[in-house]
């Protein structure tokens, strides 16, 4: 819960991206993840489920009009006229890389046997454009300053590869629509 909360909060910002009417309405996200089966890694999972749901989100087409009493809105209500979420909010929306620590080795896409034998796991949420947006050692660990940097440089090139599928993966299932 806490990491998609820690990812839509790093997506939405502010919150000006999902206004309707600036500073008096907006759209709220709420994302709720079933997990049916995992070999390890879940929340790396999890977070890529979480980008690929909102992709597929669509809200009801809203426009600001304006009243004697302000600023107001009216929403369509017809399915066709729905809208995609803002393209910019996926620019910001962060996936979740970790490389768990098995000796002096750094495992990407950890198993489950894996994740319970490692030593520490850096975990890291990398946007699309490449940007490292938060970091986090757990399980105890550490990982030495030395190494850190090539580390969180391999979990921006992995992020940018899983992004690379996931907009593949999109362009097909909208293809196929």
């Amino acid at each position: 819960e806490a990491l998609v909360e820690e990812q839509l909060r790093e997506a939405v910002g502010d919150g000006s991206i999902l206004h309707v009417v600036p500073n008096r309405f907006a759209w709220s996200l709420a994302v709720d993840v079933i997990v049916l089966g995992t070999d390890g890694n879940m929340s790396d999972l999890v977070s890529l489920a979480v980008f690929g749901a909102l992709a597929d989100t669509v809200l009801p087409k809203s426009e600001q009009i304006e009243t004697e009493d302000g600023p107001d809105f009216t929403i369509d209500t017809e399915v066709s006229t729905a809208q995609a979420l803002p393209a910019a909010l996926f620019d910001r929306l962060p996936i979740r890389v970790s490389l768990f620590k098995l000796c002096d080795t750094m495992v990407a896409d950890a198993c489950e046997k894996e994740e319970e034998c490692a030593t520490a796991c850096l975990s890291a949420l990398v946007n699309r454009n490449g940007e490292l947006c938060s970091t986090h050692i757990d399980k105890g660990g550490a990982v030495p300053l030395t190494s850190l940097h090539g580390h969180l440089s391999n979990v921006c090139q992995i992020a940018s590869e899983l992004f690379k599928l996931l907009s593949s993966e999109f362009s097909a299932a909208n293809s196929a629509r």
